[in-house]
Parts: structure tokens; C-alpha cells; sequence
């Protein structure tokens, strides 16, 4: 069994669980105010797609819709992870 495009996957998802933490300390050495709050977990569209299982057009449409609130850093988009696994998980007990 070729294990190859699994070990290159996760290659990748380790390369942007750098990126995040890059910006994580990029935002606490700017001195950021966190006002005493954990930082929140951002996932990039490849790690909601996958979640959700979405295609990037389904989640490009999500975004305008309003559905998926985001965050837009250097050209990219981020999702809280609260909002994610609110969307995995809905509240039911509003009911």
C-alpha cells in the first residue's frame, strides 16, 4: 500500500498548523490585548472543508451567505472554531 499521498496530506495540514501559530505569535508580539481571553483556534478553508465536508464552492458560498462567519488575514480566510463546530453541532436544546 502506497502511503505516500497520506504522509504528503499530512505534510500539509502540519505546514498550516505552522501558519496559524506563526500568526498566533505575530499577534502576541504585537502586543495584542487579549483582555485575559484564551486565543481562539482558527481553521483555514482546506481543515472546514474537510470537517464539513464541503466543496470550496459550497464554502465560498456559505461565506457570502453569512452562514460561516470568517476572518480575513493576508488574503486568506480563517474560521473560528466555535463557529465550525457549531455548524457540526447545532445547538437543539433552544427548542
Amino acid at each position: 500500500m502506497d502511503n505516500r499521498p497520506l504522509l504528503r496530506k499530512l505534510e500539509s495540514i502540519e505546514e498550516t498548523q505552522g501558519k496559524i501559530l506563526f500568526y498566533i505569535r505575530t499577534l502576541a508580539e504585537q502586543n495584542v490585548k487579549t483582555k485575559g481571553r484564551i486565543p481562539e483556534v482558527l481553521f483555514n478553508d482546506q481543515e472546514v472543508m474537510f470537517k464539513l465536508s464541503w466543496s470550496k464552492s459550497t464554502l465560498k458560498r456559505r461565506r457570502a451567505e453569512g452562514l460561516l462567519p470568517f476572518r480575513k488575514i493576508k488574503n486568506k480566510y480563517y474560521y473560528r472554531e466555535k463557529d465550525v463546530y457549531y455548524l457540526l453541532f447545532p445547538d437543539t436544546s433552544s427548542s
